[in-house]
């Protein structure tokens, strides 16, 4: 497996499909919310098996803090350290780009996997797009 950067169009796409897969047919994420203006400036990551986009995230840097969201790993490939390989490859980019902290708003049913990456619970539960959350962060310096 490769973790990269995506590249080009097709990859957005790809990586867009997926996450169309995961939190709009799966976890019924309203259509309108699931894309929005971070998708824009962000950094969006990919894992790929062969030319198969498995994994995505995105991350949004705003000065010495980033923003890492939309995390996704296909369904057939969880449970196999992807999703903290990838987060591990955002946070050595962000520590290379001189990022500080990244901070997460994880879904309730995701916060143990933040918690085991080194993250720290930051805020009570709200609600985005109808799921639980909780802000997390981690400090990288």
């Amino acid at each position: 497996m490769i973790i990269r950067i995506a590249k080009n169009q097709k990859e957005i796409f790809s990586l867009l499909k997926l996450r169309r897969l995961v939190f709009i047919n799966q976890q019924k994420v309203d259509v309108n919310i699931e894309q929005d203006d971070d998708d824009i400036e962000a950094i969006h990551f990919i894992v790929l098996d062969q030319d198969k986009i498995i994994g995505t995230c995105r991350l949004v840097i705003n000065q010495e803090k980033a923003k890492l969201g939309r995390m996704v790993v296909s369904e057939e490939y969880r449970h196999r350290n992807i999703g903290s390989s990838l987060l591990k490859f955002c946070e050595d980019y962000a520590l290379e780009n001189n990022i500080e902290k990244i901070i997460v708003a994880a879904q309730l049913e995701a916060l143990d996997f933040y918690l085991k990456n080194g993250y720290l619970v930051n805020s009570q539960v709200f609600y985005e797009a109808n799921i639980a959350h909780r802000m997390v962060e981690k400090f990288l310096k």
